[in-house]
């Protein structure tokens, strides 16, 4: 039976209903390979993004950044959360994660250290590069462990600290967080889906079976789950429920190579 990686069969979901996976998003470079040398910090992620842009863009960025250097306070604040705002516009989250942290360590709100947390997140997802990878997941871990501190109830913010930790040599750190929120709210569905999936990573599929199902009974129109449950019950050889659950995502899933994939599961399963 063909079994793919758990990469090779994931996608990503709308952000509404699922954390944007570290483990299971697509790679993609948003800054050039680092040597293992270089000094990895916020200047070398602005030069690497500036090196992208057309000579205009970046003349403009520059005279942006001399004002800044002259600004305090208020006014400081609003320059920073408008540059963070045009690498946003840009798709350089991490550039605007940096933007965002200065901020934060001028306001130190819960919102500022989010808004550099989930960007440091997003552009560590998107960098496969390993090195510089290493180096958002802790930027990422840093800022959200600013967020928990000002909000120890910020589910979400514990559930992709969580994600990241599972990154790091400190894995049940990750799981530990998951346990928590589940513990504290069990109608949570990002961390019940999050402990599936880790449940999947590490084979434990009675487990995966455990967190999908209670998705499931949490909100029936969670598709996505019966897919994810369907592939746990194929490893652990129950053949007709694992059948019973492939069908059941062609009939209520959006994504076509899911579905595509549900399928050759199923003529395989006969």
């Amino acid at each position: 039976m063909r079994k793919p990686a758990l990469l090779q069969i994931v996608l990503i979901f709308s952000a509404a209903a699922l954390t944007a996976f570290l483990y299971f998003a697509p790679k993609t470079n948003l800054v050039p390979a680092v040597s293992k040398s270089a000094d990895i910090d916020f200047n070398y992620l602005l030069e690497s993004a500036k090196s992208k842009l057309q000579r205009q863009e970046v003349t403009s960025l520059n005279e942006m950044e001399k004002i800044l250097e002259t600004k305090s306070g208020n006014e400081k604040a609003v320059l920073l959360d408008s540059l963070a705002y045009h690498w946003d516009v840009l798709e350089e989250p991490a550039v605007a994660a940096g933007y965002y942290e200065q901020l934060a360590e001028m306001n130190s709100t819960e919102k500022s250290w989010s808004d550099a947390a989930g960007r440091y997140f997003s552009a560590a997802r998107m960098q496969s590069d390993s090195l510089m990878h290493a180096w958002l997941i802790k930027k990422t871990i840093s800022a959200y462990e600013k967020v928990t501190g000002l909000n120890p109830d910020n589910a979400d913010a514990k559930i992709n600290l969580a994600v990241c930790y599972t990154e790091t040599a400190e894995p049940m750190k990750g799981i530990m967080l998951l346990r928590d929120v589940v513990q504290k709210h069990p109608e949570n569905i990002k961390a019940q889906l999050n402990l599936g999936f880790l449940s999947i990573r590490s084979g434990q599929y009675d487990k995966a079976i455990e967190r999908f199902e209670k998705v499931l009974e949490l909100n029936p129109s969670q598709s996505e789950a019966h897919y994810f449950l369907g592939y746990s019950y194929m490893n652990k050889g129950e053949k007709s429920s694992a059948i019973e659950s492939f069908k059941k995502y062609i009939a209520t899933g959006q994504d076509t190579q899911l579905i595509n994939e549900a399928n050759v599961y199923i003529r395989q399963l006969k």
